[in-house]
């Protein structure tokens, strides 16, 4: 395993790297490898637990605090922490399987009331974005908790870098959890009320955690990789072998065939049995568009081959 860090923060709407306070002002971008990421965002290995709580103490002494009437150090930004773990395995049989996964700790500064917090000048400004950001969040997370209920909806996560930034975590390939900081003072039963209500939406949202898995191999090492896996989707989902020809062609349309195990009504009753076989089918997805993508390349290969054979007669002759 290789594990590494990194902290930032979202400060009036500007991106900076809390582990190294240099880098101000950082793009976000995003790309079909990548998805959303900080262009150059710092990111530290880490060999244990000690080091990952010593970043996360150094990022957190560097983040924007200040003082107001309700706070005596009220956070001025909202900050990520996250860990990237990377993994890879090379099996007995020549095949090297990566996998990934990103942890990601987020620490959202509170809604403000200016009545409240008697907030001027830059500490009001701050408010202001604070406030504007989490209100995109508030309108993103009600246009996944729509979607989740069947309905068309578009979700603006560029509105803000906070919302572009929890773009995996909050409608991706992720598993989510929220704590809600609540307040028992009379005073704050506004925020309160408002605070609850966000965590409501936020539960209705449904997410599809898989996971994040290549393979990599010969051709003749993908197909047998195949097999094995096609022979333990037909276990889990308790379908007879001799349907394996129909239910996973080696064609374009082969998703299509593995949903149908998935869906099939001899289906695995627990959940931990269901989640493995979407792993599985997940899995046995990208072996075939490997398997697709070496024919295509020895296709290309063979075409070469020929006309280099026809150049070389026309040159002998």
């Amino acid at each position: 395993f290789q594990v590494q860090c990194s902290f930032l923060e979202i400060y009036k709407e500007r991106v900076t790297d809390l582990l190294d306070v240099s880098k101000v002002n950082l793009e976000v971008r995003e790309n079909n490898k990548d998805g959303v990421f900080v262009d150059g965002l710092t990111w530290i290995p880490a060999d244990s637990a000690t080091v990952c709580m010593g970043l996360l103490a150094k990022g957190v002494r560097n983040r924007h605090v200040g003082e107001t009437a309700m706070n005596k150090e009220s956070s001025r930004s909202h900050s990520l922490f996250t860990l990237k773990v990377d993994s890879t395995l090379t099996t007995s049989d020549g095949l090297t399987k990566h996998k990934s996964s990103l942890l990601n700790l987020v620490d959202l500064a509170g809604s403000e009331r200016q009545k409240s917090t008697n907030t001027t000048g830059d500490r009001l400004k701050e408010a202001s974005n604070i406030n504007q950001s989490l209100s995109v969040l508030g309108n993103v997370i009600m246009a996944l908790a729509d979607m989740s209920d069947g309905k068309a909806r578009y979700v603006r996560y560029r509105d803000s870098k906070l919302t572009f930034l929890l773009k995996d975590s909050l409608g991706g390939n992720s598993k989510t959890a929220i704590i809600a900081n609540l307040s028992p003072a009379d005073a704050s039963f506004q925020e309160t009320m408002s605070t609850l209500k966000f965590a409501q939406r936020a539960k209705l949202i449904k997410t599809r955690a898989i996971v994040n898995e290549d393979t990599d191999g010969s051709r003749e090492q993908l197909c047998l990789e195949i097999k094995r896996l096609k022979e333990q989707i037909l276990i889990l989902s308790g379908q007879s072998a001799s349907s394996s020809s129909t239910l996973f062609p080696s064609t374009p349309g082969a998703r299509e065939g593995i949903s149908a195990v998935a869906e099939s009504p001899g289906g695995p009753a627990s959940a931990a049995s269901r989640q493995r076989l979407r792993d599985l089918e997940n899995l046995l997805y990208q072996c075939l568009e490997k398997q697709r993508e070496a024919e295509t390349e020895t296709e290309k290969a063979k075409e070469l081959a020929a006309v280099c054979q026809v150049v070389a007669k026309r040159e002998e002759a």
